[in-house]
Protein backbone atom coordinates (compact mmCIF):
# COMPACT_ATOMS: atom_id res chain seq x y z
CA UNK A 1 0.00 0.00 0.00
CA UNK A 2 1.38 3.41 -1.13
CA UNK A 3 1.23 6.74 1.21
CA UNK A 4 -2.00 7.00 3.08
CA UNK A 5 -1.55 8.74 6.97
CA UNK A 6 -2.55 7.54 10.15
CA UNK A 7 -5.06 9.43 11.68
CA UNK A 8 -5.24 10.34 15.02
CA UNK A 9 -9.04 10.52 17.27
CA UNK A 10 -8.37 12.33 20.20
CA UNK A 11 -10.33 14.78 22.46
CA UNK A 12 -12.33 16.97 21.07
CA UNK A 13 -12.08 15.73 17.33
CA UNK A 14 -15.34 15.71 15.18
CA UNK A 15 -14.91 14.31 11.43
CA UNK A 16 -17.84 13.53 8.93
CA UNK A 17 -16.58 11.44 6.00
CA UNK A 18 -18.82 12.12 2.94
CA UNK A 19 -19.25 8.96 1.03
CA UNK A 20 -20.49 8.01 -2.56
CA UNK A 21 -21.42 4.60 -3.71
CA UNK A 22 -19.09 1.90 -2.90
CA UNK A 23 -17.34 3.47 0.35
CA UNK A 24 -16.94 1.36 2.60
CA UNK A 25 -16.11 1.82 6.30
CA UNK A 26 -14.14 -0.94 8.20
CA UNK A 27 -14.02 -1.33 12.03
CA UNK A 28 -10.77 -3.10 13.23
CA UNK A 29 -10.01 -4.16 17.56
CA UNK A 30 -6.97 -5.38 18.82
CA UNK A 31 -8.63 -7.93 21.61
CA UNK A 32 -5.56 -7.93 23.31
CA UNK A 33 -2.03 -6.74 23.57
CA UNK A 34 -0.76 -10.05 22.45
CA UNK A 35 -2.90 -10.23 19.50
CA UNK A 36 -0.66 -10.20 16.40
CA UNK A 37 -3.39 -8.46 14.46
CA UNK A 38 -6.76 -6.58 14.73
CA UNK A 39 -9.86 -8.23 14.23
CA UNK A 40 -12.53 -7.25 11.69
CA UNK A 41 -15.53 -5.79 14.33
CA UNK A 42 -18.04 -4.67 11.32
CA UNK A 43 -17.75 -3.13 7.88
CA UNK A 44 -20.47 -0.65 6.72
CA UNK A 45 -20.86 -0.08 3.04
CA UNK A 46 -22.75 3.28 1.52
CA UNK A 47 -24.30 4.86 -1.36
CA UNK A 48 -23.52 8.14 -2.55
CA UNK A 49 -25.00 11.41 -0.10
CA UNK A 50 -24.48 9.18 3.08
CA UNK A 51 -22.30 10.67 5.53
CA UNK A 52 -19.95 9.40 8.85
CA UNK A 53 -19.75 11.01 11.99
CA UNK A 54 -17.04 10.26 14.05
CA UNK A 55 -16.66 12.36 17.56
CA UNK A 56 -15.00 12.49 21.01
CA UNK A 57 -17.58 15.77 21.33
CA UNK A 58 -21.02 15.84 23.07
CA UNK A 59 -21.40 18.55 21.51
CA UNK A 60 -21.76 17.35 18.10
CA UNK A 61 -24.15 14.27 18.56
CA UNK A 62 -27.13 14.80 16.64
CA UNK A 63 -29.96 15.58 19.13
CA UNK A 64 -32.10 12.14 18.00
CA UNK A 65 -29.01 10.28 19.90
CA UNK A 66 -28.76 10.29 23.30
CA UNK A 67 -26.03 9.23 25.52
CA UNK A 68 -27.16 6.82 29.09
CA UNK A 69 -25.61 8.49 32.05
CA UNK A 70 -22.86 5.59 32.25
CA UNK A 71 -21.38 6.49 28.94
CA UNK A 72 -19.61 9.93 30.07
CA UNK A 73 -16.32 10.98 32.31
CA UNK A 74 -14.76 12.83 32.66
CA UNK A 75 -15.60 16.59 31.61
CA UNK A 76 -18.84 15.45 30.75
CA UNK A 77 -19.87 14.24 34.18
CA UNK A 78 -21.31 17.61 35.33
CA UNK A 79 -23.49 18.01 32.29
CA UNK A 80 -24.81 14.33 32.65
CA UNK A 81 -25.65 14.88 36.55
CA UNK A 82 -27.80 18.06 35.19
CA UNK A 83 -29.32 16.10 33.03
CA UNK A 84 -30.69 13.26 35.32
CA UNK A 85 -31.40 15.62 37.84
CA UNK A 86 -33.95 17.38 35.32
CA UNK A 87 -34.85 13.94 34.24
CA UNK A 88 -33.59 14.58 30.87
CA UNK A 89 -31.24 11.91 30.57
CA UNK A 90 -31.20 8.67 28.72
CA UNK A 91 -32.61 5.70 30.12
CA UNK A 92 -31.03 3.52 27.80
CA UNK A 93 -28.55 2.57 26.08
CA UNK A 94 -28.71 3.35 22.13
CA UNK A 95 -28.28 0.66 19.53
CA UNK A 96 -28.26 0.35 16.23
CA UNK A 97 -26.96 -0.97 12.99
CA UNK A 98 -25.76 2.17 12.56
CA UNK A 99 -24.19 2.91 15.36
CA UNK A 100 -20.47 2.42 16.72
CA UNK A 101 -19.03 2.74 20.01
CA UNK A 102 -15.47 2.88 19.14
CA UNK A 103 -12.88 2.35 21.70
CA UNK A 104 -9.16 3.68 22.18
CA UNK A 105 -6.88 1.86 20.22
CA UNK A 106 -9.26 0.70 17.67
CA UNK A 107 -8.70 1.74 13.84
CA UNK A 108 -10.68 2.40 10.99
CA UNK A 109 -9.99 1.74 7.40
CA UNK A 110 -12.54 4.19 4.85
CA UNK A 111 -12.00 2.48 1.17
CA UNK A 112 -13.73 4.19 -2.31
CA UNK A 113 -12.55 5.41 -5.55
CA UNK A 114 -10.07 8.62 -5.22
CA UNK A 115 -11.49 11.85 -5.38
CA UNK A 116 -10.11 15.34 -5.09
CA UNK A 117 -8.65 17.00 -2.33
CA UNK A 118 -8.15 13.07 -0.11
CA UNK A 119 -5.14 11.45 -0.32
CA UNK A 120 -5.03 7.70 -1.75
CA UNK A 121 -3.93 4.61 -2.39
CA UNK A 122 -4.84 1.80 -3.99
CA UNK A 123 -8.32 2.56 -2.81
CA UNK A 124 -7.49 3.59 0.54
CA UNK A 125 -8.64 6.84 1.49
CA UNK A 126 -7.94 7.08 5.52
CA UNK A 127 -6.72 4.42 8.35
CA UNK A 128 -7.44 6.40 11.62
CA UNK A 129 -6.62 5.40 15.28
CA UNK A 130 -8.62 6.33 18.29
CA UNK A 131 -7.23 7.92 21.13
CA UNK A 132 -9.88 8.24 22.87
CA UNK A 133 -13.46 6.52 22.69
CA UNK A 134 -15.53 7.45 19.87
CA UNK A 135 -19.38 7.65 18.48
CA UNK A 136 -19.44 6.66 15.03
CA UNK A 137 -22.90 6.93 13.53
CA UNK A 138 -23.46 5.61 10.36
CA UNK A 139 -26.89 6.73 7.60
CA UNK A 140 -30.15 5.74 8.71
CA UNK A 141 -30.49 3.40 5.44
CA UNK A 142 -28.61 0.65 7.54
CA UNK A 143 -31.99 0.74 10.07
CA UNK A 144 -34.62 0.81 7.27
CA UNK A 145 -32.29 -1.71 5.37
CA UNK A 146 -32.85 -4.20 8.19
CA UNK A 147 -36.01 -3.47 9.26
CA UNK A 148 -37.49 -4.36 5.66
CA UNK A 149 -34.97 -7.07 4.90
CA UNK A 150 -33.24 -5.47 2.34
CA UNK A 151 -30.27 -7.89 2.21
CA UNK A 152 -26.85 -6.55 1.92
CA UNK A 153 -25.17 -6.19 -1.34
CA UNK A 154 -22.11 -8.01 -1.89
CA UNK A 155 -19.04 -5.99 -1.34
CA UNK A 156 -17.49 -5.52 -5.04
CA UNK A 157 -14.03 -6.83 -6.06
CA UNK A 158 -12.65 -3.58 -6.03
CA UNK A 159 -13.55 -2.75 -2.20
CA UNK A 160 -12.35 -6.35 -0.80
CA UNK A 161 -9.25 -5.48 -2.15
CA UNK A 162 -8.99 -2.15 -1.00
CA UNK A 163 -10.05 -3.25 2.47
CA UNK A 164 -7.48 -6.33 2.77
CA UNK A 165 -4.39 -3.52 1.78
CA UNK A 166 -6.39 -1.51 4.71
CA UNK A 167 -6.39 -4.15 7.09
CA UNK A 168 -2.89 -4.95 5.93
CA UNK A 169 -1.43 -1.10 6.34
CA UNK A 170 -3.19 -1.45 9.91
CA UNK A 171 -1.22 -4.83 11.16
CA UNK A 172 1.80 -3.67 9.69
CA UNK A 173 1.23 -0.58 12.16
CA UNK A 174 1.65 -2.96 15.23
CA UNK A 175 -0.29 -2.38 18.33
CA UNK A 176 -1.95 1.03 19.14
CA UNK A 177 -0.26 3.03 21.26
CA UNK A 178 -3.33 3.00 23.65
CA UNK A 179 -5.75 0.52 24.62
CA UNK A 180 -9.40 1.07 26.08
CA UNK A 181 -10.04 -0.16 29.64
CA UNK A 182 -13.29 -0.43 31.49
CA UNK A 183 -16.70 0.74 29.64
CA UNK A 184 -17.17 2.83 26.77
CA UNK A 185 -17.69 6.10 27.12
CA UNK A 186 -17.16 9.97 26.03
CA UNK A 187 -15.43 12.68 28.14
Amino acid sequence: MGQVGLAHFGADTTQYLPCRNGDALMWLQYASMFDSRPGIVDIWQFQDGECILLTSRWEDIPSWFSLHPSEVRGHYLPRMRELSDAGQAGSDIVEGPNVWRVRAGDRLVWVGLPRPNTMSSEGVLGLSEARTDLLTLGPDRLIADILEGVPSKPLADETIAALRLGLEGATQLGLPRVMAQGRWGLG
